[in-house]
């Protein structure tokens, strides 16, 4: 999904392309369950979480969904169900390491990555805002984190303490970019995210994790750019 917004203050022309983190970027944890299940010496199938890939089958992504619970409420029951199986931590923060250990090269979408590349080398500013990145991952691993290294600007809601969808998540990020909405591209998988930034004056595009490839070459369009061609990972 496309939509192309402007707030009336800009000119139209796309400055700078923002991504959601978690998703659209970093592969979900659902992708790789079974990696985590054999790292910890799981049965294969012992985490039968599927979110966005098949709902039907994941009740509390439902809940999730329909707001019922918040996505924190979402994977912190998730990490509680992990520490009842492997003993990992109870809290989301141990869930993510689990999930997330490895090659940070291969966590990442390489097609994502490079339409950051193909926006930066055109001069556009690029930029993450995302609800927990802080909460979720340790200094050391973002740090570590070539993605996040090469864009030029981050919001974190848990460290603004402004959280998607909320409004003042996406005037914190146009205060950051010093860029009005309607130059502003921005991408996010969960279409509550999306519906509120254009809702904004941000043009945006939704992110399907289901469809990576389709999703980045979306995005590449909608800033003007070539269809992106992933690189190797690293």
């Amino acid at each position: 999904m496309e939509v192309d917004v402007s707030d009336g203050h800009g000119d139209g022309v796309v400055r700078a392309v923002v991504f959601d983190f978690g998703g659209p970027v970093l592969l979900t944890p659902f992708e790789l369950l079974r990696d985590t299940e054999a790292r910890l010496g799981l049965e294969p199938g012992a985490l039968d979480w599927r979110g966005p890939f098949d709902p039907g089958a994941d009740p509390l992504w439902r809940e999730m969904i329909a707001g019922d619970i918040t996505e924190r409420d979402y994977w912190q029951r998730r990490a509680e169900q992990l520490h009842a199986l492997a003993a990992t931590g109870e809290d989301v923060r141990h869930l993510f390491a689990a999930v997330f250990d490895g090659d940070q090269a291969l966590l990442v979408r390489p097609e994502s990555h490079q339409v950051m590349r193909q926006a930066a080398e055109k001069g556009l500013t690029t930029g993450v805002l995302t609800n927990d990145l802080a909460r979720f991952h340790p200094a050391a691993w973002i740090e570590g984190n070539d993605f996040l290294r090469d864009v030029d600007v981050i919001v974190d809601g848990s460290v603004t303490g402004a959280l998607k969808p909320d409004p003042r998540a996406f005037q914190l990020l146009l205060e950051a970019l010093d860029l009005p909405a309607g130059d502003v591209l921005f991408t996010d998988d969960q279409r509550h995210n999306v519906e509120a930034a254009a809702r904004a004056g941000l043009r945006v595009v939704w992110f399907d994790v289901t469809a990576p490839a389709r999703s980045a070459a979306e995005v590449a369009a909608a800033a003007g750019l070539g269809r992106p061609v992933a690189s190797p990972p690293g």
